[in-house]
């Protein structure tokens, strides 16, 4: 009985990874932005449940085309890597009235140690982040809360790739290869109706 169930699990585990990643490996031009150094990037509406107050929720996918296997510097984790915060990550979003604002990952907390979010991403790989608008802000505004009135908007991602920040004991990263530079995604369009 056990056994089915975990089997049942493992198999909807599987099929929701390929209805998400699916798209991404397509490989339809505009769901992508422009290849820089080898990496690119694609932001895309994920799925969400209803709730009162609505905030989208997006994917963001990081494909490597390029030569050779890189590691990327997505922002930091907390409590031994049970906690990540891809703080690297930022977004422009865009009204219907052409006003854009960038916005910035939240971010954390710490009262203990902080090490480096870095993912491995081997030659053809894709690795994908699952966030909602609610957890960034806007620095320009200081808007924290970000509400959005009804309406369709613009989304873009953006990623600053970086070497290690946290140079932890046991934490030699000095020599990995990290993918560093700026980056875009495509362009994605939603709509706010509640």
């Amino acid at each position: 009985m056990i056994v089915g169930r975990l089997a049942s699990l493992c198999l909807l585990l599987i099929v929701g990874c390929y209805m998400v990643a699916e798209p991404l490996i397509r490989d339809n031009p505009e769901m992508w932005g422009a290849p820089t150094d080898g990496l690119q990037m694609s932001i895309t509406l994920a799925p969400v449940a209803h709730s009162s107050e609505y905030s989208p929720e997006f994917y963001v996918a990081f494909r490597n085309v390029g030569p050779q296997d890189f590691f990327l510097n997505l922002g930091a984790t907390l409590a031994n890597g049970r906690d990540h915060f891809p703080t690297a990550i930022g977004l422009i979003l865009t009204n219907e009235k052409g006003r854009s604002m960038e916005l910035s990952h939240r971010g954390f907390r710490a009262a203990g140690r902080v090490d480096d979010y870095a993912v491995g991403i081997e030659v053809g790989s894709i690795h994908i982040v699952r966030f909602s608008l609610g957890q960034f802000w806007c620095p320009e505004t200081n808007e924290f809360k970000l509400k959005l009135p009804k309406g369709r908007y613009r989304v873009a991602a953006q990623f600053t790739g970086s070497g290690a920040h946290y140079k932890n004991t046991g934490q030699l990263w000095t020599a990995w290869n990290f993918w560093k530079g700026d980056l875009k995604s495509n362009l994605l369009e939603f709509e706010i109706s509640q």
